[in-house]
């Protein structure tokens, strides 16, 4: 009879474990609303303070906003043809960044073909050129988001560094 009953004990024991626990119902969208919404708020509190920061360097360096986002300032006129979207372009530049650290420089070396446009890291930069006409020479400031944005290039350019462009546009085809 002891057998018996400690059968039955452990059998019941073992059922109950069993049984599955009633759970909440678990709204997957809600927690990824709630995480996208986090990251917006940080995103815009980034933007607004790199915006900030922009607006004071190109104040002190006599660039002027342009409704894209970056701020430019044509030095040397040229007397060559306007950039458009889709132009294959020969540049000469100097890139920094803030601080005025030369990333990349290609002055005097192997000029870069650049297709307007067409670049989805450099959105700055095409917009400027589009301002621009070849042989014109322009200070370019542009925002992370239009440039390598959060990552950078993984190589010399760092995670979300706004750019410095010297550039000049020296030929087209």
């Amino acid at each position: 009879m002891r057998v018996f009953s400690l059968f039955i004990l452990v059998f019941a024991v073992l059922c109950a474990s069993c049984k599955k626990e009633a759970q909440l119902p678990y709204n997957k969208l809600d927690k990824e609303d709630s995480t996208a919404i986090k990251v917006e708020q940080l995103n815009a509190y980034l933007h607004a303070n790199e915006d900030s920061l922009l607006a004071l360097r190109a104040d002190s360096l006599g660039l002027k906003p342009t409704p894209w986002g970056i701020y430019v300032q044509i030095f040397h006129i040229g007397n060559g043809d306007s950039v458009r979207d889709g132009d294959e372009v020969n540049l000469e530049y100097i890139l920094s960044d803030m601080q005025g650290d030369t990333l990349r420089n290609n002055v005097g070396g192997n000029r870069e073909k650049y297709l307007v446009g067409k670049d989805r890291h450099q959105k700055g930069l095409s917009y400027a050129l589009q301002m621009m006409r070849i042989g014109d020479s322009a200070w370019v400031l542009s925002p992370s988001v239009l440039s390598y944005g959060a990552l950078g290039d993984r190589k010399n350019i760092p995670p979300r560094a706004s750019l410095m462009y010297r550039i000049k546009s020296v030929s087209n085809r």
